[in-house]
């Protein structure tokens, strides 16, 4: 079923939304021949099988951050964490992944006994805020965001 497109959208943006619609077909069409595979359970297996065009080895502040995101669990508060890096850092595409790593329910089994336990399914929220300095900037966020769900490696777990 295709989304419908306002009128107003540029040409450009609705002939790109039809054409993720169709990569989206080809890859449903191709995963359902597949046996789904058991995700890695630690952070860092975890992103080199289910994302592995993004990571590849961890500097001491992605380390640090990634064994923050992968403490968020359902139900309860999340501790702050406040991180600076330089430009370059991978700042943007961590939080690009954290996106699918804490709602992506297939990907991540429960730490603790929780509702998602019974079914061996886990996604930490339901809905993230990630705030961008421009809507240029958010917008090329989303469309990352919706690649790396879109993924044919994605697909596998």
């Amino acid at each position: 079923m295709e989304k419908t497109r306002p009128a107003s959208w540029p040409v450009r943006a609705q002939a790109a939304l039809l054409l993720r619609q169709r990569q989206q077909a080809k890859r449903r069409e191709a995963a359902e021949g597949q046996a789904q595979l058991e995700a890695p359970q630690q952070w860092e297996a975890w992103l080199q099988a289910v994302l592995p065009l993004y990571f590849g080895s961890f500097a001491e502040r992605h380390r640090a951050f990634w064994s923050w995101v992968w403490s968020i669990q359902p139900g309860e508060a999340v501790r702050p964490l406040l991180a600076i890096w330089p430009r370059g850092g991978g700042k943007s595409t961590g939080a690009e992944a954290a996106v699918v790593a804490v709602g992506a329910p297939r990907c991540r089994k429960p730490l603790r006994k929780d509702k998602a336990a019974a079914s061996g399914e886990r996604a930490a929220r339901r809905y993230v805020v990630y705030v961008r300095e421009t809507q240029a900037q958010a917008n090329k966020s989303v469309g990352n965001v919706a690649e790396m769900l879109e993924s044919a490696s994605m697909a596998l777990y």
